[in-house]
């Protein structure tokens, strides 16, 4: 048994799954319903997957299976097992055991989303700690899963995900899955010894390049708790943990990028997560040592409300953020256009700005463009006609620190990129 930040117990939830008989004698089938997802998970013989399975989603009720729906489908394939389910456009074979259980794992989160069309879901590693969660995004390769696993070891914390993030509507609650987190073999550089020791005795199912941890310190299936602050990975080769803050269109860029679902208008979408930053703490998280890491967020978040100016002034990171990676401009060919021929807005497109960024919506409000301050101020002037060379010159009184070439090569290949994206036409 494990507590909670609160207090309270959790206590493993194991259902039984069902089994039935099969045609064939000596198959065997297993039939598992998690609860809030339509579709049922069958385990055609594969009963090593379905035990997998069950150890893993320990914190994930089961109710009885009703049949209805498409299933998610293991099968014993070969050497290895093969999955079919509806989000699927063909069967995956040549899984190992781990492989085979994620698969399953993660359709049924799918499923659970299908079937909650209002939530939405982050991309990303949350954990509980003295009563709000702490949301940790970034790219692919920047420690989400090590560092949810690594904070599965801290009892005073409590893990909600280290994958996806279902918020809840209309209050953006996170809500736990009871899905534990499943860092990659063998660990990275940096990881620590007590993250080694974790794995080792709280494994639940593991193969050469993956494992699932067990449910220690994981929150259980339907807990739910407000955000208290949104933090930018970034994994460093060397120095301390530290923080920055970010500016609140990075944030919302950020999160429209892992955001999972796209079941309402891109505007209603983007409006919807900039509400959800709106007064939270939005802040980059620069580490290399995951320990330093943890002791970092452990020491910020240990009490809320969070004062932001107070956490840049004591644990800001010594080294200067790596800059960004320069634009790729020179590496695609230059778009053909006339830099004289005049282009306007196409009637329609709707903006959001939010700090220096702006978003810009289709008229079928189905996509989202994002610009940067360059970017949005070209927008600005083509509220009327305007060509290429005299946003370009424009653009260079406005940013002097700019070379008025690289201005140039800018505008024009955005304004290619606002053509193709029918958001600009030929005035």
């Amino acid at each position: 048994m494990s507590l909670t930040s609160d207090g309270l117990p959790v206590m493993p939830v194991l259902t039984e799954a069902i089994t039935m008989s099969a045609s064939e004698p000596g198959s065997s089938t297993i039939v598992m319903q998690y609860q809030g997802a339509g579709n049922p998970v069958v385990f055609e013989n594969a009963p090593e997957i379905a035990a997998a399975v069950r150890r893993v989603l320990a914190l994930w009720p089961q109710t009885v299976p009703e049949g209805r729906a498409e299933p998610i489908t293991i099968s014993a394939h070969g050497a290895g097992y093969a999955l079919s389910s509806p989000w699927q456009p063909d069967p995956m074979a040549g899984l190992g055991t781990v492989g085979a259980a994620c698969g399953a794992v993660v359709d049924t989160a799918q499923s659970f989303l299908d079937a909650h069309p209002d939530h939405l879901c982050l991309h990303c590693t949350s954990f509980e700690i003295a009563g709000r969660l702490v949301v940790l995004t970034g790219p692919a390769r920047t420690g989400k899963s090590t560092l949810a696993a690594r904070l599965c070891a801290e009892n005073d914390v409590m893990v909600y995900c280290d994958d996806m993030l279902p918020l809840t509507a209309p209050d953006n609650l996170g809500l736990a899955l009871g899905v534990p987190p499943r860092p990659r073999l063998p660990l990275p550089p940096g990881s620590g010894m007590k993250l080694a020791a974790h794995i080792a005795h709280h494994t639940a199912t593991a193969d050469a390049q993956y494992c699932y941890l067990d449910t220690t310190n994981l929150a259980p299936h339907g807990r739910t708790a407000p955000i208290g602050a949104v933090l930018m990975l970034e994994r460093r080769a060397e120095g301390p943990a530290g923080l920055v803050p970010a500016e609140p269109g990075e944030a919302l860029r950020h999160l429209l990028l892992r955001n999972m679902v796209r079941n309402s208008p891109a505007s209603a979408l983007t409006g919807r997560l900039e509400d959800f930053i709106a007064g939270i703490p939005c802040l980059k998280l620069f580490y290399c040592e995951l320990d330093d890491a943890v002791d970092l967020l452990k020491q910020t978040f240990a009490r809320w409300p969070v004062e932001t100016t107070e956490i840049l002034a004591t644990r800001a990171p010594i080294m200067d953020p790596e800059p960004e990676p320069a634009a790729a401009n020179g590496a695609r060919p230059l778009p053909d256009l006339d830099l004289h021929q005049r282009f306007v807005r196409v009637e329609g497109i709707t903006a959001r700005i939010v700090g220096d960024e702006t978003f810009l919506f289709d008229a079928d409000d189905v996509s989202v463009l994002n610009l940067n301050r360059l970017a949005g101020a070209i927008w600005v002037l083509l509220d009327a006609p305007i060509s290429i060379a005299d946003t370009a010159r424009l653009l260079a009184e406005a940013f002097p620190d700019t070379p008025p070439d690289v201005v140039l090569t800018d505008a024009l290949v955005l304004f290619a990129d606002l053509l193709a994206s029918n958001l600009i036409a030929p005035a």
